[in-house]
């Protein structure tokens, strides 16, 4: 078989170019521009004896995962599609919102940014669970990325959304036009009362570098995959572990979704990296999920082929992590 999706997608990440108003994006954010809004919304898996395995369970709902990922533009990750980790992040979240105390906004860093759809997606879930937390707090969030790129599609879904054009929404940046992804302009917009009390910032940078955010702090900073996408190169994530710890304030957090099996001598490396900072693992929070794009393309088109003559094993070699800032 061949590569995992997601192993495809990283060798495709280098850095964007811009010259003047005409932005060359690299492969990895020229495939991800296009992706589509999607959540799933049953539980696929069936258990196994084993603790970081499941199976993929028959029927319907398998079928249209199926679908998504045998279409041409593939449906966004990040924390939203996969409902086990949109539920951790949601949780998470709701207790921090209710935990907030302070009459300033809750200061909040979303690391790295894939697509806008992908950004988006994870302002729902916190649209969501500030609804839900019912706390009476606003929120002020930083999407950061070192490609400007897709900190301009945020930008430009943003200010597309508020017209009250009964079309499908669009945004342009430089000389491109994007059509907003079908359902995700209506699921933001059904939530404008909680967006009002979320403003947006945009910071390009790179992660590594400690002048990013001089003098600033946050209460919780969230990452999805950046492990893998650094290939596990502990090297790299070690001074971004060192700058999350200096750039959280007392007691805050750091959730993260590391693409990492929590029996892995890996994983572990990395609970000892993110320690040695300053950031130690809540043992209760951390949850071992599945995604998608951890498996191959042919897997999906077997299942629309009916030729997957056993179950379909999947790997729970995702783990969500909270840290807490000593």
């Amino acid at each position: 078989m061949s590569q995992k999706i997601q192993t495809k997608l990283n060798d495709s990440a280098h850095i964007c170019r811009q010259q003047g108003d005409k932005i060359s994006p690299c492969g990895y954010h020229h495939s991800r521009v296009h992706c589509q809004f999607a959540g799933i919304t049953e539980d696929l898996l069936e258990t196994s004896q084993d603790s970081f395995h499941g199976f993929l369970k028959q029927g319907a709902a398998t079928t249209e995962l199926a679908k998504w990922f045998s279409a041409t533009y593939l449906p966004a990750g990040s924390w939203y599609l996969v409902k086990e980790q949109r539920l951790w992040l949601k949780q998470r979240l709701i207790e921090q919102f209710r935990a907030h105390q302070s009459a300033q906004p809750l200061q909040v860093m979303i690391a790295g940014v894939a697509g806008y759809v992908h950004a988006l997606g994870q302002l729902l879930i916190y649209l969501e669970a500030l609804e839900q937390s019912q706390a009476e707090i606003n929120i002020a969030i930083t999407f950061v990325d070192r490609c400007d790129f897709p900190l301009k599609q945020i930008a430009g879904f943003l200010e597309a959304i508020k017209s009250k054009s009964f079309f499908r929404y669009k945004f342009q940046i430089g000389e491109d036009k994007y059509a907003c992804a079908k359902g995700l302009d209506k699921a933001i917009r059904d939530k404008r009362q909680a967006l009002a009390r979320i403003s947006v910032d945009y910071r390009l940078g790179d992660l590594s570098d400690p002048m990013l955010f001089a003098g600033e702090q946050f209460d919780l900073i969230t990452e999805h995959f950046m492990t893998s996408l650094l290939y596990k190169n502990f090297d790299v994530i070690q001074p971004i572990r060192a700058n999350y710890a200096h750039w959280l304030k007392h007691q805050g957090r750091l959730l993260s979704a590391d693409g990492l099996r929590a029996d892995s001598d890996a994983y572990q490396t990395f609970v000892e990296l993110n320690r040695d900072a300053g950031l130690v693992v809540n043992q209760q929070a951390r949850l071992p999920v599945w995604d998608p794009y951890g498996l191959q393309q042919e897997v999906f088109q077997n299942i629309l082929e009916g030729n997957t003559q056993r179950r379909v094993a999947v790997e729970l070699d995702n783990t969500l992590s909270e840290f807490i800032k000593q």
